[in-house]
């Protein structure tokens, strides 16, 4: 796994903070804890990725996602707007899946799955495309995060 940026610690000068890439796949997603957060600095008009390559091929058939939650003010740190690719191969609209903006508090489960391909969005041609071809596992993800300013 990889991100660009990878964390607030990609920040010129900064060092230390704990919501680092690590904390994606640590399994503790229900939570206001911002050390099982993590966190990147938002850079206006430019592209925030996140990079997942499998060590073996592997089926996927969708993602879920838990925005950034430490308090109902911080909840607006959260990605708001999300593509994926796989391979090279959009599997969402390039436009983009809007993401839910977390609660704030950690009563229950608030994370979005997104099946794959997400086909909510895309044109009666694509759709029709892509319920024609039969699963193929893949090796490699892109997850594209944009802020509501860059739509």
């Amino acid at each position: 796994m990889n991100a660009k940026p990878r964390d607030m610690n990609s920040i010129p000068g900064f060092s230390g903070d704990h919501r680092t890439l690590d904390k994606l796949v640590n399994n503790k997603n229900v939570t206001v804890n911002d050390e099982n957060m993590w966190l990147i600095p938002y850079m206006r008009n430019q592209s925030h990725f996140l990079y997942i390559s499998f060590t073996e091929e592997k089926t996927v058939s969708g993602i879920k996602f838990w925005n950034y939650n430490k308090s109902e003010e911080d909840s607006y740190r959260g990605a708001k707007l999300i593509t994926i690719s796989a391979d090279g191969v959009f599997l969402t609209p390039e436009s983009g899946v809007l993401l839910k903006k977390a609660p704030g508090q950690d009563f229950y489960d608030f994370g979005q799955f997104i099946p794959l391909p997400y086909l909510e969005g895309w044109d009666n041609d694509t759709v029709a495309l892509y319920k024609s071809i039969t699963s193929k596992p893949m090796n490699d993800f892109l997850i594209q995060v944009r802020a509501q300013n860059d739509i």
